[in-house]
């Protein structure tokens, strides 16, 4: 994708939760350490790369997230924005109504039926109560557009 981690310029918590599940396979076990090494040298550099980055505080901490999302990670959020959070909506509609499942149409005119579920009421609540708690809106609304 152009950029050294896997959402963009700056490392997330993506890459901390991969780093943690090469790391077995890199640094404790010699057999699937040289097969990875040899499949890839690219993924043992990325490795060493953010494993050096690891507990360090980052300068300008805000810097970077908003403002320079890589093309392949705004692909993904549009896909979320016209599949997942209608889904989600259609879903806490049909959950506060009390409704056993619930149907909503994608955007290709398919009609989807699934049981309605809690958990995933209780996800777009977070997600709306982190997105009212920030203090840029603007600038992420200002980043998102298109995205559904």
């Amino acid at each position: 994708s152009g950029y050294p981690f896997l959402l963009g310029s700056r490392p997330s918590s993506a890459d901390f939760a991969v780093l943690g599940q090469l790391h077995p396979m890199i640094s404790l076990d010699p057999k699937t350490s040289t097969i990875t090494r040899s499949l890839s040298n690219r993924v043992c550099s990325w490795y060493s790369l953010t494993t050096d980055l690891s507990g360090l505080s980052l300068k300008d901490q805000d810097k970077g997230w908003i403002t320079d999302i890589p093309p392949t990670l705004f692909q993904l959020l549009a896909d979320v924005g016209k599949y997942y959070v209608p889904l989600l909506i259609a879903n806490q509609v049909a959950y506060k109504k009390g409704e056993k499942e619930f149907s909503f149409k994608i955007d290709s005119g398919v009609t989807w039926t699934q049981p309605t579920f809690r958990y995933q009421s209780k996800c777009l609540d977070c997600l709306r109560e982190t997105f009212e708690s920030l203090t840029r809106k603007d600038d992420v609304l200002k980043a998102l557009s298109g995205t559904g």
